[in-house]
């Protein structure tokens, strides 16, 4: 026998080996749905995010600081707790509202994502003492994607979003 010929004796070899017997019995692999991965996570989400600034004329208000709380579960809702500067008066204040956000699922780059839609707001102030000059706070209509990376949902866009989401025990 040849060198050529051992040599393609050699290659064929496998293709014989392989082949013949019983198909192996497959199972098909489950695929866990981005809705599906994001609970196994967690249920409730939160997020919790600090705004500090001044305003400028004609605004009486000169400075700001608020801590801005927001949950998404069964029952979602948002917490804004704020502290106002108003000349020489500082203003403690709190609106809180339930509000239903419409929940989105999909992938963003192989990765389980959620959208979070809410619709615009109107809550009244809650304040430390009377006479603040802004009883209502106005929030337009807003929309946040998020991917899921480890145990937190991290904001993808719009590239403003700032929050991002730890599950709540």
């Amino acid at each position: 026998m040849s060198t050529a010929a051992a040599a393609r004796a050699l290659l064929a070899l496998p293709l014989f080996a392989c082949g013949g017997g019983e198909q192996e019995a497959r199972s098909p692999v489950a695929v866990e749905r981005p809705q599906d991965e994001i609970l196994r996570v967690g249920r409730a989400w939160e997020s919790s995010m600090e705004e500090k600034g001044f305003r400028t004329a004609p605004s009486p208000i000169s400075m700001f600081a608020a801590r801005i709380t927001s949950s998404v579960a069964l029952d979602p809702g948002v917490v804004y707790d704020e502290t106002f500067k108003v000349g020489d008066q500082t203003f403690q204040c709190q609106a809180r509202a339930d509000v239903h956000i419409a929940l989105v699922y999909g992938k963003h780059v192989d990765e389980a994502a959620v959208e979070m839609r809410r619709p615009a707001l109107r809550i009244a102030r809650a304040c430390n003492r009377p006479g603040f000059l802004e009883p209502v706070l106005e929030l337009p209509a807003a929309s946040a994607r998020f991917v899921l990376r480890g145990d937190r949902l991290i904001p993808f866009a719009p590239a403003t979003e700032k929050r991002s989401y730890l599950p709540v025990p």
